[in-house]
This record gives C-alpha cells, structure tokens and sequence, in this order.
C-alpha cells in the first residue's frame, strides 16, 4: 500500500464538488457553506440547485467503524453510518469539463455524467480506506532504478500495475 497516498480530492480536476458535514473528519472539497443554516439534508441539497449551480446532485453516505468509508447508496448498518452530504455536478463544471450544454443534454449524458460522479465518490472512498498501491523496481543489488505511486483500488490497483508491466497476476 502506498504510504502517502494523494487525496485525489486536492490534487486532480473533477467534474464533481464534493460538500461534506462530518463533527470528527474534514472531508470532500473545501467550501463555504454552514450546515446550521440549514434543518434538513433537503434544504442543503436545494441550495446546491438554487444558489451553487448545480445540475445533477447525489448523496454522500458515511460507515464509521474501525475505518471509514463512503458511497452514494448508504449502509446497511444505521448505528455506525449516515448522510454526511452531497457530490454535485455544477453547470459550470458540466460545460468546463465535459464539454456539453447543461441546458440541452440527453438522458445517456445526464446518466454519464452520475456514473462519472460515483467514480469520483468510488476513488475517494479507495483513498479513506488506504486502498491505494505502488511499485519500486530494483536492480539486483536492491538499489531503486524507478517507483511509481498512486494507483487507487484493490483489486484493481494491483490489477493496473501487473497489467502496466505485462506481469501475469496468477504469479502473484
């Protein structure tokens, strides 16, 4: 596992904004906005309509137990998880960085465009829960000759360095 992991969060262009409320983690993206303003999740999520441009909004779910992690769908244990906010795709975003009219996009886009956010939701949660992995190539001395860090998600990490280096994972 890699040990200083990049949280994908701060370091790499989205589609999505991620807005969270947690009393014990700083989480998501920065932002301005104060959940006391606010008494229901739907009053926050009609002020990301109303007043932050948004366009197609989800639900963050948090499980805290021993770890954390996250999704869209929540979990299953209501004791140790909850809403913690909200990813959203602004209009602003959608044309910036996908190129398309807010205005006039087809389902398939609107449909993209989620699944686009889950996988940003999916990449975060890798990183909370550490799943993130590297490679250090050595030379028979055990001297370094080349690393390379960050890729996020087991299995798939591990998958896309064995595939990077046309390794054969059953060898593994």
């Amino acid at each position: 596992m890699d040990p200083y992991p990049d949280n994908p969060r701060e370091n790499y262009d989205h589609v999505g904004t991620m807005v969270c409320f947690h009393r014990n983690y700083n989480l998501g993206d920065n932002h301005d906005i104060d959940v006391g303003d606010f008494d229901t999740w739907d009053e926050v999520e009609e002020h990301l309509y109303a007043d932050c441009g948004a366009e197609i909004v989800l639900p963050l779910y948090l499980y805290d137990h021993s770890g954390i992690t996250m999704n869209t769908t929540g979990f299953s244990c209501s004791w140790d998880s909850g809403k913690v906010g909200f990813i959203y795709a602004s209009k602003e975003n959608i044309e910036k960085m996908m190129l398309l009219d807010p205005e006039n996009m087809t389902p398939e886009q609107t449909e993209h465009i989620r699944e686009i956010l889950k996988d940003e939701v999916e990449g975060y949660d890798d990183y909370l829960k550490g799943d993130v992995y590297y490679w250090i190539l050595k030379d028979k001395d055990g001297e370094r000759i080349d690393s390379c860090y960050g890729y996020y998600g087991y299995p798939s990490g591990i998958k896309d360095i064995l595939a990077e280096h046309q390794l054969d994972p059953d060898d593994y």
